[in-house]
């Protein structure tokens, strides 16, 4: 049995990626605030105060979460190869089972292979950034002729190897995933009120 684990100078690039979307992302509330406090009244700028210092607050909490989240899945990423399977193993994420003797086609494309079973549903996406890639494809060559894609030239972003076979929210996540986004339609209405009567006045 061999076990293949992700590259750790690869995520420093992925880390960089999604550091620099939080940053974008925390940015945005601070450019509408000072964009909407540019001749408001004090009264109404401390407002807005409030109300964009809870949106920063609550991005920037996501931020560090999402940040912690990505850094979890990527390092415990494993793809564990046995006489018998191939197995994917992730962090929350059931473990994806594949017997070789299933394997009915192996796609090459830019950033990995595509590995399928007669069932739809077990497949497994292995991205080059394994370490030690080029043996894991040696062993899987005497199970199914390697195909390459004809789009193998457009690559695959590292984030779906990890995003693989995620299971659906449940009951409960749904609900506050539905709070959160009722909440940012009250704010955004109430920005929009606020917007409009600003431009009424002036």
């Amino acid at each position: 049995m061999v076990e293949y684990v992700l590259k750790k100078e690869k995520f420093t690039e992925v880390l960089r990626r999604s550091v620099l979307m939080s940053i974008i992302t925390l940015l945005i509330p601070v450019a509408i605030y000072y964009a909407l406090t540019s001749g408001e009244t004090l009264a109404m700028t401390g407002f807005l105060k409030v109300l964009f210092a809870c949106m920063f607050l609550y991005y920037l909490v996501k931020a560090i979460r999402n940040l912690g989240k990505v850094r979890k899945d990527w390092f415990t990423f494993r793809i564990v190869l046995s006489e018998q399977s191939l197995i994917k193993k992730q962090n929350k994420v059931p473990d994806m089972t594949l017997y070789l003797n299933d394997i009915s086609r192996i796609v090459q494309v830019a950033g990995g292979l595509s590995v399928e079973t007669r069932t739809p549903s077990n497949h497994v996406f292995i991205p080059s950034y394994l370490e030690n890639y080029e043996g894991l494809v040696e062993r899987l060559r005497p199970y199914c002729v390697i195909e390459e894609s004809p789009i193998s030239s457009v690559g695959v972003p590292s984030e779906y190897a990890l995003k693989q076979h995620i299971t659906p929210k449940t009951i409960w996540k749904k609900l506050f995933v539905g709070i959160g986004i009722a909440a940012g339609i009250f704010i955004l209405f109430i920005l929009a009120i606020i917007a409009m009567i600003y431009f009424l006045s002036n």
